[in-house]
């Protein structure tokens, strides 16, 4: 009954998620009341790829410190990405009413790296198709306190620093 009550309570928030997250994209509701639509911002994909690679890649980090059979005993979250039940079912969800060409996920696959990502991109790709690191945050964990956001965006920077000096 929890799981069902979360995961309604997870639906109504990306239906009715403000429509300004992000001062420089603009995001606007359909009347049709499907996902939200999303504007590119001017900076360049390739640009929007390479914070998204950092971004997942601290996500991670601040998640389970990079461990994939991690299980939270207290939130039932489990794998590299701390991925709820409820979580799951949404993203089966997608699946389902998108028909997309995956099969459906179960519990035991959030412990696989490559069906985590898979998971978080097809949810990603589904309410946050701009790719804004904020959006993506709340999406992922929105009862975290901005400590968490603070952290993610903290380790995305040393990650991205770590990874320049290697190219200089």
């Amino acid at each position: 009954m929890k799981n069902i009550i979360a995961l309604c309570i997870i639906l109504i928030l990306l239906l009715y998620v403000p429509s300004v997250i992000n001062g420089r994209q603009n995001y606007t509701r359909k009347t049709n009341k499907r996902a939200v639509k999303a504007v590119r911002p001017p900076e360049s994909n390739e640009v929007i790829k390479q914070d998204w690679k950092y971004f997942v890649e601290a996500l991670i980090f601040i998640e389970s410190r990079g461990i994939d059979t991690i299980v939270n005993k207290r939130s039932g979250a489990t794998g590299c990405l701390q991925i709820m039940p409820v979580y799951l079912k949404a993203v089966n969800n997608i699946i389902t009413r998108k028909k997309l060409k995956d099969s459906l996920f179960t519990l035991s696959d959030r412990k696989d790296r490559k069906k985590s990502l898979r998971m978080f991109k097809i949810m990603q790709d589904y309410c946050n198709p701009a790719l804004d690191i904020n959006r993506a945050i709340f999406l992922h964990n929105s009862r975290a306190p901005i400590a968490y956001k603070n952290a993610i965006l903290k380790k995305m920077k040393e990650i991205k620093s770590k990874k320049n000096e290697k190219i200089t």
